[in-house]
């Protein structure tokens, strides 16, 4: 049953969809257009029955790579700038999130319902809810703006009711904030610091029947505001992402941002069946688009391919520093995770 939950999560990162053509851009006009001029280095990590799709690092030379498989010493991997390690320690964790504020604070959320923490010299189970009456647990999203104000999403489930959960860290303790009731998986939480004090947190609502359902909801640190709701399609899906303190949407084909009478606003429409709905990115005029058969690029004019894949190789997630950036990838058919890495000189 647990390779069941693993495959849904990675379906669930994994999202398919869309590219190509911009509209109505409202960028800001003195923000510079993102360089191109990227050198790639590609790594390429054989972990027999491990899939590594989560990626998180305070510079390039402090990167982890997560992700849960079969032997539980193999599921974090670090790099120093050199070379991709793991320190070969079996811990009680499946790793499915992680969120960091520097190289000696790093979190972890995973299956089983724990969370782990690292502090620079060792990792240590900071969290374990044990829930009778519940079978399985996970925290799909780990995100906070300080040490002391952490928030991590994702779900219980028993052989009939999945629910959503959210945890709060105060800088010495986990706990659970008391949410209404809601079946949807919590994949994903982030928040606009410029524009808006609440977070934004993206759910699955699974089905058995019909097609999956797509959430998007508003949480005020109490109780949660659905916002967008649609069949889990390739035209309705959606993704968040920070980019330059703001939380943009991915809906569909298209960006958009958050408006003050809690909707979006369309800036850009992507045209392209490749798009994989996946975005990161250092300004609105800086911002990679995860496609399905390579790595592409928006500056503010248009999209240009800055990488494209000759092996079925699928980007799981990215992260953007100033002048190196980090995709992690996986090649299913033969059991790899990549790194594709773009350097500015």
């Amino acid at each position: 049953m647990k390779q069941k939950y693993i495959i849904i999560i990675l379906a669930v990162v994994t999202v398919i969809t869309v590219f190509y053509s911009c509209k109505d851009n409202p960028v800001t006009p003195d923000i510079k257009p993102g360089r191109r001029d990227y050198t790639w280095t590609v790594d390429t990590l054989n972990i027999p029955f491990t899939t590594l799709f989560r990626i998180w690092g305070s510079s390039p030379t402090d990167v982890w790579a997560i992700g849960p498989g079969g032997d539980l010493d193999k599921t974090i991997y670090h790099f120093d700038g050199k070379k991709w390690s793991n320190d070969g320690i079996s811990r009680m964790i499946s790793p499915i999130s992680i969120w960091g504020f520097g190289q000696n604070d790093v979190w972890l959320g995973g299956l089983e319902g724990r969370i782990w923490h690292y502090d620079g010299h060792s990792w240590k189970q900071s969290l374990w809810i044990e829930q009778k009456e519940f079978v399985y647990s996970g925290f799909m999203d780990i995100y906070g703006n300080r040490p002391d104000n952490i928030y991590a999403v994702g779900f219980v489930d028993s052989s009939n009711v999945r629910k959503g959960i959210i945890y709060h860290y105060n800088g010495k303790e986990w706990s659970r904030v008391n949410i209404a009731f809601t079946t949807a998986t919590l994949t994903r939480i982030k928040r606009g610091l410029k524009t808006s004090e609440n977070y934004f947190i993206r759910g699955i609502v699974e089905s058995n029947y019909v097609e999956d359902t797509t959430k998007i909801f508003e949480f005020n640190g109490n109780s949660l505001v659905q916002l967008y709701s649609a069949i889990n399609l390739k035209n309705n899906t959606n993704f968040l992402q920070n980019i330059n303190s703001e939380v943009v949407f991915v809906i569909g084909y298209s960006l958009n941002e958050y408006t003050e009478n809690r909707g979006f606003r369309k800036f850009l429409d992507i045209n392209n069946q490749n798009f994989g709905i996946q975005i990161f990115g250092r300004t609105e005029k800086d911002i990679f688009l995860r496609m399905e058969n390579g790595i592409a690029h928006y500056d503010g004019n248009n999209i240009k391919y800055l990488y494209t894949f000759s092996e079925k190789d699928n980007i799981a997630d990215g992260i953007i520093f100033k002048n190196e950036v980090f995709f992690l990838a996986n090649n299913f058919s033969q059991g790899l995770n990549i790194i594709y890495k773009g350097i500015l000189e």
